[in-house]
């Protein structure tokens, strides 16, 4: 299986293409974009990522977007990470670009829509946004009265507010296991951020996800590498995730990949 895929500022990733790729039980994030532009993630598997004993790294999940702009995740099969698909932002990260000069990055203009996210261990789908939109963060309690106070001082233009800055986030298929949540908006240690555990609510708090459905993928066989969706369950009706995934996906890796790099 891959190893986990970091795409950022050190490589100055500005266009690249990850497709029918398997991200296996990687201890953190299986494929984290960070401060990087145009990047098309299409039909992969993201399975097990994030969730090793010990390790618990806010915003970790099968697919990590952080201040990163223009991607799109599409066509992706998503399964027991410790989130599914997430979204990071803090207050951007400037950076020199041979083509665009100095920009700041932060999240925006990234579309998130065809994707299976099931049985993920946190959150299906996690706007991780540690920004003052969600109020206080627990430092400035020593800087400011109450949360009236803070949000008084605030730049307007360093907070930056998912709802406002050209996602598009719609046809999804989520489904979460008792102790699990569809979403969450905001970070948790911020008051003002919301954990959904149905999507009607999300929906309509954030706009997002609104012909986004609730269900079983009814995947083939996963016991046996098979990630499959059933032509009869809801993912293939909605054409969603990776459809043709291989049958079976240790066989598949062995192809082409030498037995060290599959650790036998």
């Amino acid at each position: 299986m891959l190893k986990p895929l970091w795409l950022s500022w050190l490589c100055s990733i500005a266009l690249g293409l990850i497709t029918e790729c398997v991200f296996d039980h990687n201890w953190r994030t299986g494929l984290f974009i960070e401060i990087s532009r145009d990047i098309y993630v299409l039909r992969n598997l993201f399975i097990g990522n994030g969730n090793a004993p010990g390790t618990n790294h806010w915003g970790d999940a099968g697919i990590k977007i952080g201040e990163s702009m223009n991607c799109v995740v599409a066509y992706n099969t998503c399964i027991g990470n410790k989130d599914g698909i997430t979204m990071r932002e803090g207050q951007g990260r400037p950076m020199q670009t041979e083509d665009y000069g100095d920009i700041l990055y932060h999240c925006r203009g990234n579309v998130i829509t065809a994707n299976v996210c099931a049985d993920n261990d946190g959150y299906q789908l996690g706007l991780w946004y540690d920004t003052g939109l969600f109020g206080m963060h627990p430092q400035d309690k020593r800087k400011y009265r109450d949360e009236e106070a803070y949000a008084a001082q605030l730049d307007p233009k360093k907070v930056f507010d998912p709802t406002k800055t050209d996602h598009l986030i719609d046809r999804n298929l989520y489904q979460a296991k008792p102790g699990q949540k569809i979403a969450l908006y905001g970070v948790p240690w911020r008051s003002k951020h919301q954990e959904f555990a149905e999507l009607v609510p999300f929906a309509g708090a954030t706009g997002f996800d609104r012909n986004t459905r609730e269900g079983d993928p009814m995947l083939l066989n996963p016991a046996k590498g098979d990630w499959r969706p059933s032509r009869d369950g809801l993912a293939w009706e909605m054409g969603v995730g990776w459809l043709t995934a291989p049958q079976d996906v240790d066989a598949w890796m062995a192809e082409f990949l030498p037995t060290w790099v599959l650790g036998s």
